[in-house]
């Protein structure tokens, strides 16, 4: 029978393991390009990633939590008054509790979304990035319409 220590030491091996994969950005920005997108890593080394109508997505790798993946779409909808920004926040709310794993959110000026996922081994965020770029389009998608009604 494992103990408490015999699966910290395998979860820290695992996630020693996801580290050394994790240094090298390379293996994603290929993939990216493979998909299709230009892609590129910024100054902070987060990857941009930009889509043949010329939407810009970042797509960031925790350092701290090797499990973690997020793929934002920053300031899709840039919000002007007040009254537009209330109604961004009920609407962001809404398909929010709508669309699995898919954040919209209200930022400053702006309005964002993004699909964060937990993914051992980190590769495995490879099996389901279509399916999450699906459901992060599809959450724009719903806030545009609910805020365009």
């Amino acid at each position: 029978m494992a103990t408490v220590l015999d699966l910290n030491e395998l979860f820290e091996r695992e996630e020693a393991e996801d580290r050394e994969e994790l240094s090298e950005p390379q293996g994603t920005l290929e993939f990216l390009r493979h998909k299709g997108f230009e892609a590129w890593t910024d100054d902070d080394g987060d990857i941009v990633f930009r889509d043949d109508e010329g939407r810009t997505y970042l797509y960031t790798a925790s350092h701290t939590d090797l499990q973690y993946h997020r793929i934002l779409f920053p300031r899709f909808w840039r919000i002007d008054s007040v009254e537009e920004c209330v109604a961004a926040q009920r609407c962001a709310a809404e398909v929010t509790s709508e669309i699995k794993v898919a954040k919209v959110f209200v930022r400053g000026d702006a309005v964002w979304a993004s699909i964060g996922l937990f993914c051992l081994p980190a590769e495995n965020f490879r099996l389901v990035f279509d399916r999450s770029m699906g459901a992060l389009r599809a959450s724009v998608q719903g806030f545009k319409t609910k805020m365009w009604s």
